[in-house]
């Protein structure tokens, strides 16, 4: 068999990236025996078409959080519905809590019990106002621009807003988590709003499906060692989820 093509090339790296969940530029330039300089022209047209998400030395994949909010609320119901449950249960009576917006933040949401006694603010709409007629909660929901992908408010006086709290705990919704990448975020501004909570609060605690994990989206939102928890349903990247581990993470997995 001759040298592959450099789209053969391309589709190779791709199978290799689906099954191991990284590729390194050194190694791939030795499997396929062409240049680092070749491979990295690869990764860089491959990230450019969406298709992975370089890294230093290396690619993963991209982030699956796709799609429109609808489509997505109805993606995972019931893993997600068991992730709310569990990410509520860790809110502390009298806190003053953080929730950052998305599907699965929806879901904490709807399992969050009336009369704790917490505070409750959030950037997302559709959550204040599942909270608002729960009693014993105070509920704010903050002031922005709506985006209409996210469901949430951002813009600068949301950062502004945000960095006057002093939060208990931060409920993080993620796009993507890899240990060397850190959180990340689909969109711009969004990752800002959710590097303003991640400052102002105490404990972070990320709550997500294990297909976001080993995965990067395009906005970093902090390091992921910066994580004190992270809620997550039970299937998942092994190597990923020991990666994070030995930074200290703490995984609870449903």
């Amino acid at each position: 068999m001759g040298p592959l093509s450099n789209d053969e090339r391309r589709a190779a790296v791709l199978e290799r990236l689906r099954a191991e969940g990284r590729v390194g530029v050194a190694d791939l330039a030795q499997v396929f025996s062409t240049s680092e300089d070749s491979i990295r022209r690869d990764l860089r047209d491959m990230a450019a078409a969406g298709l992975l998400r370089r890294v230093h030395g290396g690619a993963i994949p991209v982030s699956p959080a796709q799609g429109d909010f609808g489509e997505r609320a109805r993606r995972d119901g019931p893993a997600k519905d068991a992730l709310g449950r569990a990410a509520a249960a860790l809110i502390g009576g009298g806190q003053t809590v953080l929730i950052d917006g998305g599907t699965t933040l929806l879901a904490v949401a709807r399992a969050i019990p009336g009369g704790l006694g917490v505070t409750i603010i959030t950037s997302a709409p559709a959550i204040g106002l599942e909270l608002v007629d729960r009693p014993g909660l105070e509920v704010i929901v903050l002031g922005g621009r709506l985006d209409r992908a996210t469901r949430t408010v951002s813009g600068a006086a949301v950062v502004e807003a945000v960095g006057r709290i002093n939060a208990d705990l931060c409920l993080l919704g993620i796009c993507g988590l890899e240990a060397g990448a850190g959180v990340s975020a689909s969109d711009y501004e969004e990752a800002q709003v959710k590097r303003a909570m991640v400052a102002a609060s105490r404990q972070v605690v990320a709550v997500t499906t294990a297909d976001k994990l080993g995965t990067a989206a395009p906005h970093w939102v902090c390091p992921a060692g910066r994580l004190d928890k992270i809620v997550m349903d039970g299937v998942g990247d092994e190597a990923a989820i020991e990666a994070l581990a030995l930074q200290g993470v703490d995984m609870v997995r449903i």
